[in-house]
């Protein structure tokens, strides 16, 4: 809904228990516009707009909670290198060192051509130092990964903004158990947008 309004149309023969129609119906926006012979048509609104994201940070490193090495191909400016950990439990993180501290807004996470490496469940948190970690966004992450490919079917870069924080590491951390791979191809952290 974020690239404008839809409509849905549920078949109620095909809908006998009224579950589609219930689910159509819980969309935010969602309205029922008109039964015609078993057919129901919902108007979905206009939802909120994709993340707006400032600038890009230059990262200066990064660690992993495994595959260390692996993980300066994640901001190495080319899709087709990243890194990765198999298969995708809530123990993984990966940090960014920004060298020193900024103004974070937002991060972007890249996928590529993998579609189905994306984190099921993802948290960004941000820190000065390393030791006390601020909150910045959590939750499920296939809305972001839908309208990344919708987007840029390529590239896969999953948007995530929230309120500016000032720090030096951001780190990402994976909340759920999947069993293909997360991996990021391309990482940019962002500052936070012009007013």
């Amino acid at each position: 809904a974020s690239l404008g309004p839809y409509d849905v149309v549920v078949d109620g023969n095909a809908d006998r228990d009224g579950g589609i129609a219930r689910y159509v119906s819980q969309a935010q926006g969602a309205a029922r516009e008109t039964n015609n012979g078993g057919m129901t048509l919902f108007r979905v609104a206009q939802g909120q707009a994709e993340p707006v994201l400032g600038p890009p940070i230059p990262i200066v490193s990064g660690r992993a909670v495994r595959h260390d090495d692996d993980v300066r191909l994640a901001f190495d400016g080319r899709i087709d290198t990243g890194w990765g950990d198999f298969p995708q439990r809530p123990d993984q993180w990966l940090i960014a060192d920004l060298g020193s501290v900024h103004e974070v807004g937002g991060v972007t996470q890249a996928i590529g051509d993998y579609l189905l490496d994306f984190p099921q469940r993802l948290a960004i948190d941000v820190s000065t130092d390393e030791s006390i970690w601020q909150p910045a966004w959590e939750g499920p992450t296939a809305a972001a990964t839908f309208l990344a490919y919708l987007r840029e079917p390529r590239l896969g870069a999953l948007r995530f903004s929230f309120d500016p924080k000032a720090g030096r590491y951001v780190r990402l951390r994976q909340l759920e158990s999947f069993r293909s791979l997360w991996r990021v191809s391309e990482l940019t952290v962002h500052a936070p947008p012009s007013r």
